[in-house]
């Protein structure tokens, strides 16, 4: 009651405490003593409900709040069935969390999408992202952890895709924000969406063609209709010499994974860059060890039925690393005496 009486007012320093304290309520352990464990658990589900109910609020600075606690509730990882065993009733409370941000909160959350807010922005989608990871539970309590993954996942792709992706195509938004709504795309499966990104392959920042081209490299044959004019604008990014280098490898690498015939149209190797401006000493896969010989591996497989090549190259990459790490271990046993 009190913290309610706090969001009702106009106070922003107590509307932003009850925040905390109502995430506090939601997630607590509950004490030992029967009586008070009871009325913990009698506020839990209210206090969980007031606070996702913040998730959109008006004040960004509340609504900030809200995102971060969130995000951080829904990020834990699945635990086996041994592990669940040292504490069952904290591992289902963070799934009954979960599970009520997944049912209850996901309408919120596409709200604060499409307010183009960066910082409230980049919260969401991390929520999201977090959402998405294993256990990921929806719907019905009653549904086995196999449906409720399969449901949790349609549901996002079904209704988080579409809003996702048009925060990657913003570009009002700030770069590290739309780089992570390609990840939320991938994370959610949303495949054919992502083959909407094919315009940020012309994007100046050269992060953000990178992280596209490897994009499509996931989404594969999702892609449906638009592999083919991704296809063209990854080979024109792999051919171009004043483009980044990193761009062109990602580029080189997208179309290999794509299993694209344009490959053979590219006339030289796209090798990554090695640095070697490090103070340290030179490592075996540094050039011309591991490195050239994986951008020509991804060469080969760029062009269309070079097996023989590929397999000579993947001996060759095989021998380099097996050469470095008996050098390694060698180091390591002079190291010892």
């Amino acid at each position: 009651a009190e913290q309610q009486e706090a969001l009702a007012g106009n106070d922003a320093a107590d509307r932003l405490a009850a925040v905390g304290s109502l995430m506090g309520l939601a997630t607590i352990k509950p004490p030992t003593d029967a009586k008070l464990a009871a009325a913990y658990e009698e506020v839990r589900p209210q206090a969980l409900s007031t606070a996702m109910s913040l998730l959109d609020d008006a004040d960004p600075k509340v609504a900030e709040a809200a995102l971060a606690a969130f995000s951080g509730a829904v990020s834990f990882a699945e635990k086996t069935e041994d592990e669940r065993q040292l504490d069952p009733e904290a591992y289902q409370r963070s799934l009954n969390l979960k599970r009520a941000v997944f049912n209850d909160g996901l309408p919120r959350l596409l709200t604060v999408l499409g307010r183009g807010d960066g910082d409230l922005t980049y919260f969401a989608l991390t929520t999201l992202t977090n959402l998405a990871k294993a256990p990921v539970v929806a719907g019905d309590p009653k549904l086995s952890e196999i449906e409720a993954d399969k449901l949790g996942r349609a549901d996002l792709k079904a209704k988080a895709a579409d809003s996702v992706i048009r925060v990657a195509q913003d570009s009002a938004l700030p770069v590290d924000v739309r780089l992570l709504a390609i990840e939320a795309a991938i994370s959610f499966g949303a495949y054919e969406q992502i083959g909407m990104l094919s315009s940020l392959l012309t994007e100046d920042d050269p992060r953000l063609k990178g992280r596209a081209a490897l994009a499509f490299a996931q989404a594969a044959s999702g892609l449906g209709d638009a592999k083919a004019g991704i296809e063209q604008a990854l080979l024109a990014l792999a051919s171009n010499a004043t483009e980044d280098s990193d761009v062109r490898w990602e580029a080189t690498l997208a179309l290999a994974a794509l299993g694209s015939q344009l490959g053979a149209q590219l006339t030289e190797a796209v090798l990554p860059v090695v640095d070697t401006s490090l103070n340290r000493d030179p490592d075996p896969s540094d050039g011309p060890g591991l490195a050239p010989l994986e951008g020509y591996r991804t060469y080969a497989l760029s062009a269309a039925g070079a097996r023989a090549e590929v397999d000579q190259l993947n001996r060759e990459v095989s021998a380099v690393a097996t050469a470095a790490e008996e050098q390694l271990a060698a180091d390591r046993k002079k190291g010892y005496k």
